[in-house]
């Protein structure tokens, strides 16, 4: 089609001028270059191979990967900046249920001794807004790890699951440091307590290491201060409590027959909790038992 287009203009350019149909000419050859330039280079293209395909994708692949990693880490940073700035401030018991119960499980969470489950709700990484059965196992898992912070203080033998204000104590502490108070190698430590059955009103010497010059006895029915150290290294304490003595006393009014068949009966045994503080730190409670 070229062909004949060219051989028009040559004969209309025999009957004009020349010099004036040159520029025309050379228009025509200049407009029409690039669309036969461009036609040859579709031509001659290369097919892209699939193994370059898949190289890009695969590094396209990596580097979302390591994008979502670095999100993550940032996100779990910013978790635990959460978690380091939350304090808490109110009771929580089962059937709770709130932001409070979720930062309660993330911290039971960080301890595999109070950790609430294994998987699941409630379980690390999938902690939940509300306070259940597992959530009040692992509270008295907390309360009995901790007892001179939290059992001795409101004279209980045992966790009860509800978050008090000594829990709350204790919780907030592992917040700011993350590590128990008993931490320190220096620590008192209990051996024995002889005699470690006694009635009420009696003595008994405590054995152990890292006894200070004067301690305190703390035990869930008293507090006995400025306790010295003995010259064999003892701590020799009177076990004297007006709630044990309440306990074996009948009230007013009760009759001598009543009397008479109280006396034969048996009375059950008390196991109180005995902890040795001094400026080392507070010792793991030994089991002391008081007959009637």
């Amino acid at each position: 089609m070229i062909r004949f287009l060219l051989c028009d203009i040559l004969r209309y350019m025999k009957k004009n001028s020349i010099r004036i149909f040159l520029p025309v000419l050379f228009v025509f050859f200049v407009a029409s270059g690039p669309f036969i330039v461009s036609a040859q280079q579709v031509v001659v293209s290369e097919p892209v191979s699939i193994e370059s395909i898949k190289e890009k994708l695969l590094i396209q692949i990596n580097e979302l990967v390591a994008l979502v990693t670095e999100l993550q880490k940032k996100l779990e940073i910013a978790k635990q900046e959460e978690l380091k700035n939350f304090r808490f401030t109110r009771d929580l018991s089962f059937g709770s249920e709130s932001r409070d119960v979720y930062m309660l499980q993330r911290v039971l969470n960080r301890d595999p001794d109070t950790a609430i489950a294994g998987g699941g709700a409630g379980s690390p990484g999938k902690e939940t807004y509300y306070f259940g059965t597992e959530t009040k196992d692992a509270v008295k898992r907390l309360q009995n790890k901790y007892p001179v912070d939290i059992l001795i203080p409101q004279y209980k033998v045992a966790g009860d699951g509800i978050v008090d204000e000594r829990t709350r104590f204790v919780l907030n502490y592992l917040i700011t440091d993350g590590q128990s108070a008993f931490d320190t190698v220096t620590t008192p430590v209990i051996t024995s307590i002889n005699p470690s059955s006694i009635k009420n009103g009696e003595t008994i010497r405590i054995y152990g290491d890292n006894f200070a010059e004067y301690n305190t006895v703390q035990t869930t029915i008293g507090i006995f201060e400025n306790i010295p150290i003995s010259f064999d290294g003892a701590l020799e304490v009177s076990i004297d409590s007006e709630f044990i003595t309440q306990l074996n006393t009948l009230p007013d009014g009760v009759t001598e027959e009543d009397r008479s068949i109280y006396a034969t009966l048996k009375q059950p045994d008390i196991y109180i909790a005995v902890v040795v503080k001094n400026e080392n730190g507070t010792s793991e409670p030994i089991t002391l038992t008081i007959t009637p």
